[in-house]
């Protein structure tokens, strides 16, 4: 059988963006890993210039010009606090290249009819991953464990330990006929291993990720018309959101106070973030158009930076917040927009 020159093109170009954007390999293991990304983001950025034709249609233009003005926001926003601990811009860099190439390959593989083939070998790259990853684990505890560093499992902290199975799980279904059983019983023989994974390393994020997946994936053709709806998606992510900023009120109740602190076992501060959302709005003086820049949040919400002290706060580290600690207001609305764009045009192509 032979293989065409794209094939090998768009299969280079899908491994690229799976070691980029999806996989995560923690630097504490390979240390060189983010120069090694960086020479993987050059390679698909030769081949995705072989067809800049395709980003360049006009169905793509609106999605690509916000893609770019983020890029700008993020870059400038991480120059304007250069003073501050942590910056970085390489890292910046790294970002922002990670996510125009992941959008231009997704643009590329549908334009050339091979969306099934991408997304086949991303599934692969997990799936590997995945497997290593957990049997890493399992043979040398002690030396991929947190308890020996916080990024010490194969691709990093607890958190992208479980990403890393959820995007598994995603790939998965995005390239297997789930009305076979065979394929059912699989993907249910990963959502239960996803799960044992997220209780071993005390993912609670995983865990609640892995149920919502369940959810969805049992009742897909009754939510579908909901969820594909952009507004959902807006009210539902500014909703839970807003719901950390009035939580003092719910977190009162008894019943759900002693669900956190003994069912769960976790603070009814849930780690101290609570006190950053108190001081978020104090936190974000004279920031709020632009932020902090990338790689800040964990610094600016320990320290708790004003610009009359310095006071101890917690990592606000979820959705909107997060978003405007990095990116600002400005930023934020970018990426509600793109999104949202998203979203309208995955309702007409799968």
């Amino acid at each position: 059988m032979k293989v065409k020159y794209i094939d090998l093109e768009m299969g280079l170009l899908a491994v690229v963006i799976a070691f980029t954007a999806f996989i995560n390999i923690s630097t504490f293991h390979i240390a060189n890993y983010r120069e090694m990304k960086i020479l993987m983001l050059l390679l698909g950025g030769v081949i995705i210039l072989k067809y800049a034709h395709v980003i360049m249609k006009k169905e793509y233009q609106l999605i690509n010009a916000g893609l770019l003005f983020f890029a700008c926001v993020a870059g400038m926003s991480s120059f304007i606090n250069r003073g501050l601990q942590g910056t970085d811009y390489v890292s910046v860099i790294v970002f922002v290249f990670t996510i125009l190439e992941t959008f231009s390959f997704v643009e590329i593989i549908r334009e050339n009819e091979k969306v099934h083939m991408g997304c086949k070998i991303i599934y692969i790259c997990c799936l590997v991953t995945c497997i290593l990853s957990d049997l890493l684990m399992i043979v040398f505890p002690f030396r991929f464990s947190f308890l020996l560093h916080n990024d010490a499992y194969l691709v990093g902290n607890k958190f992208n330990v479980c990403y890393t199975h959820l995007y598994l799980l995603l790939f998965f279904c995005a390239t297997h006929n789930l009305n076979r059983k065979r394929n059912r019983i699989v993907l249910i023989g990963f959502l239960v291993e996803s799960i044992a994974v997220a209780l071993s390393v005390n993912c609670t994020t995983g865990m609640i990720s892995f149920f919502i997946f369940a959810l969805l994936m049992v009742t897909k053709d009754r939510i579908y018309s909901i969820v594909e709806k952009p507004a959902f998606f807006v009210l539902l992510t500014i909703g839970l959101d807003l719901l950390l900023v009035i939580n003092s009120a719910v977190l009162s109740i008894p019943v759900i106070s002693n669900f956190i602190t003994n069912t769960l076992g976790k603070d009814i501060t849930l780690t101290g973030r609570m006190d950053a959302y108190a001081r978020f709005f104090f936190m974000m003086s004279r920031h709020y158009l632009l932020g902090y820049g990338l790689d800040h949040n964990y610094w600016v919400c320990l320290k708790g930076l004003t610009s009359n002290s310095l006071l101890p706060i917690y990592n606000a580290q979820n959705g909107i917040f997060d978003s405007i600690v990095s990116y600002g207001l400005i930023g934020t609305i970018v990426i509600f927009l793109v999104s949202c764009e998203m979203i309208k045009k995955g309702r007409k192509k799968k």
